[in-house]
């Protein structure tokens, strides 16, 4: 085969490869951009109650739409709102995955941003996931962060293990990403998780919330030495 054959093949393939990858928009009918009033009228979300986060234990197993804002009475300052520009909902959401026990049911938070949708969080995903992102996004770019531990359970045995984090990433440097991670920060615990995100608006976002975190936590450390006899 000449070369100029071969060049033309090379082009054809990242044609038809190209034609075949998706534009990463959001999670289902779960748009980037779209506002809180578009999304509260979605079929599978206005059938829900929107309970505020205050009133948690009211919240029936994730089945209601639970709704977090600044005047949210939270006491775990992780999952606080920090800024009256920032909703957040939480709810259980069918993508089309089932696992062994054939539920299709994701735990998801959907946080808005000046009334826009602007990020989606999926707190664990299946095996699955990455093929069909593959198939719809193209090759994900590969963040590894890991290294080898020795790990010793309960009865002395030793085994070794993995730490650190390990990212996937769809759309890198463009406006929508969306990311598989997976986390391993101890011995024997790991977390997983999917999200898409606006990139310029999840980095104010996470600037809000570190901000928020780091104050709150000032404010409860001067609370407990106020409140010392010592």
């Amino acid at each position: 085969m000449k070369f100029k054959q071969i060049i033309a093949l090379v082009y054809l393939i990242c044609a038809v490869t190209a034609s075949y990858s998706q534009t990463i928009k959001g999670i289902g009918d779960l748009v980037i951009g779209m506002s809180v009033e578009e999304f509260l009228e979605l079929p599978e979300i206005k059938i829900k109650n929107i309970k505020d986060f205050q009133n948690a234990s009211e919240i029936n197993n994730w089945m209601d739409l639970r709704k977090t804002t600044i005047d949210s009475s939270v006491s775990d300052i992780d999952y606080r709102v920090y800024s009256a520009d920032v909703v957040k909902f939480d709810f259980l959401y069918q993508v089309g995955i089932f696992d062994r026990q054939g539920d299709d049911k994701y735990k998801l938070t959907a946080t808005f941003y000046k009334t826009k949708l602007a990020r989606l969080y999926i707190s664990d995903f299946k095996a699955e996931f990455e093929d069909i992102l593959t198939k719809k996004y193209g090759k994900p770019i590969k963040l590894d962060k890991l290294t080898s531990i020795s790990c010793q359970n309960a009865y002395g045995a030793v085994s070794t293990q993995i730490k650190g984090s390990e990212t996937l990433i769809w759309g890198k440097d463009k406006k929508i990403v969306a990311t598989l991670r997976s986390n391993y920060p101890t011995c024997n615990y790991y977390s997983m998780s999917y999200g898409v995100e606006e990139s310029a608006i999840a980095r104010i976002m996470d600037r809000i919330e570190e901000n928020g975190r780091t104050a709150a936590k000032i404010k409860e450390e001067k609370t407990k030495i106020d409140a010392s006899k010592i």
